[in-house]
């Protein structure tokens, strides 16, 4: 069995960089793509899932500037409830 590795302060390691800037040009520019995010940090995950905030919204556009404010403001509280360093 394959040990997780927990070398994030590695010198070789490249920063993830702003993911939820990252994720809302994805999805901005990417109306008729379904995406999922999935971020672990030690035994918290979070998902982002764009199939079901499509539901939640029904006709409103998903590249719809408060829903685009919604989504950021979802990565960002969820990969802090993970206590995820990005």
């Amino acid at each position: 069995m394959l040990k997780p590795q927990k070398e994030l302060s590695h010198i070789d390691r490249q920063p993830l960089g702003d993911i939820a800037s990252t994720l809302i040009t994805l999805i901005a520019g990417n109306t008729d793509v379904d995406f999922v995010y999935r971020h672990q940090h030690n035994d918290g995950v979070f998902i982002l899932d764009t199939r079901d905030i499509k539901k939640e919204i029904e006709d409103v556009p998903i590249n719809h500037p408060d829903i685009l404010l919604f989504i950021r403001q979802h990565i960002a509280e969820g990969l802090k409830e993970i206590k995820a360093e990005v």
